[in-house]
């Protein structure tokens, strides 16, 4: 029997859905050590995105006080999701426990932008602290 993977944070996402008219849904989310657990508002069974089947997270654009960001499945599925700009950004913190559990090879560079006219590429892990900072 394994013990449960630790939680590192749980909160709320929208996650776009995959169907012709792309609407946002609201998602109850916990990331752990292992990955990120989703659930949708009705209490069905929970969707989990496990680090080793994940690539990166990538595409993270601000608008309007919102943090767009697309996780990327060793599939080449993406995946859209949408949280609010306050505190830590959601994004950050994944890169940041993809990279932590030796998955992270692949999860840097992570690209960051306040706005579009201003983007940065970052590209090591020491790099990861400022990406918590920046966005808090």
């Amino acid at each position: 029997m394994s013990l449960p993977a630790k939680v590192m944070r749980d909160g709320q996402l929208e996650k776009r859905s995959s169907g012709l008219l792309q609407l946002w849904k609201k998602k109850r989310c916990v990331l752990t050590e292992d990955g990120l657990r989703l659930h949708s508002c009705r209490g069905s069974k929970a969707k989990e995105l496990h680090f080793e089947r994940m690539v990166t997270v990538d595409c993270v654009e601000y608008k309007r006080g919102l943090v767009y960001f697309t996780v990327v499945m060793a599939t080449g599925k993406e995946i859209d999701f949408r949280c609010p700009q306050d505190g830590t950004a959601w994004n950050a913190e994944i890169a940041l426990a993809l990279h932590r559990g030796g998955r992270g090879a692949l999860s840097l560079p992570v690209l960051l932008g306040v706005d579009q006219a201003e983007r940065r590429w970052v590209e090591d892990s020491r790099s990861i602290g400022m990406i918590l900072w920046r966005t808090a």
